[in-house]
């Protein structure tokens, strides 16, 4: 037989093949995907400013902190422009205006802490103003329910 010719194969058995057994429980269902551990609170900032303007999401936002059973750390960040000392602080008025938002949604305030990066994490490029307005946002991270200390992850 040549080399490229395909073996023979093999014979029928003449017994039939046993069936599998019929399982009692359905296969499990595949489970949804897991929501992010931190996302950016869907509000914008102009400019040296405070106040958050609600994007069209804010609504899923606050229903998404108000049901979850652990803390909600708020962390404000800055675009690069300023003193980088004032840019934390800075930070944390964006995050102190994101939580007191919430808060007026009737979401406890201490389940809400606050922290600032400044201008240490930034998402885009400081030299464009469209990457200087993504860089001027707050996040949540959403805290381990077990955690004992509320600010910590």
């Amino acid at each position: 037989r040549p080399a490229s010719a395909p073996a023979a194969a093999e014979p029928a058995s003449a017994e039939p093949t046993p069936a599998e057994p019929a399982s009692a429980e359905p296969a499990p269902a595949a489970a949804a995907p897991a929501e992010p551990r931190t996302v950016e609170a869907p509000v914008e900032f102009v400019s040296d400013s405070y106040r958050p303007v609600e994007r069209a999401t804010f609504p899923e936002f606050v229903a998404r902190v108000r049901s979850h059973d652990g803390a909600v750390r708020l962390t404000g960040h800055t675009d690069s422009r300023g003193p980088a000392e004032s840019n934390v602080i800075f930070g944390l008025g964006r995050a102190w205006a994101v939580q007191q938002l919430l808060v007026l949604k009737g979401i406890a305030e201490q389940k809400i802490p606050i922290a600032s990066k400044g201008e240490a994490e930034p998402i885009a490029d400081n030299t464009t103003l469209e990457g200087r307005a993504a860089n001027r946002r707050v996040t949540a991270e959403f805290l381990d329910p077990d955690a004992s200390n509320r600010g910590t992850p």
